[in-house]
């Protein structure tokens, strides 16, 4: 899978071409390292930051070698963003500097079927 190719350190973030309810959004991140760590995640419309267009940030813990699958995470994240067929982004930013990996896929749901999406090391606009 090219999302696990290389470690990251520091923040990034996974493109969407759209939010469209019909498509499921997952995202993945995996702790590689022998202690835990935390994660901020959020998602924001790339034709705008406004402050009131990011959704509020969750906590993501991992234990030490641990991985998560949030599966619909507009939907875990709470966020209403009002227009249903935008381009957006995910962020992702690690309590610490240690290594990480992470990973977007696009879920057609009649046939399950993702497109896995590599994470972008670093920011959007000031953002995370």
């Amino acid at each position: 899978m090219p999302a696990f190719s290389e470690r990251i350190t520091g923040p990034c973030f996974i493109p969407w071409r759209t939010w469209v309810g019909f498509f499921r959004h997952d995202l993945g991140i995996v702790n590689p390292n022998d202690a835990p760590m935390t994660f901020s995640v959020s998602a924001m419309p790339l034709h705008n930051t406004s402050p009131d267009e990011i959704a509020p940030p969750i906590q993501v813990a991992l234990p030490a070698y641990g991985f998560i699958r949030i599966n619909r995470v507009d939907e875990e994240l709470d966020w209403q963003y009002p227009i249903v067929a935008c381009a957006f982004i995910v962020t992702v930013e690690p309590e610490d500097s240690r290594p990480y990996y992470a990973d977007g896929s696009m879920v057609y749901p009649p046939t399950n079927d993702p497109e896995f999406i590599a994470p972008v090391s670093g920011t959007v606009g000031g953002l995370p």
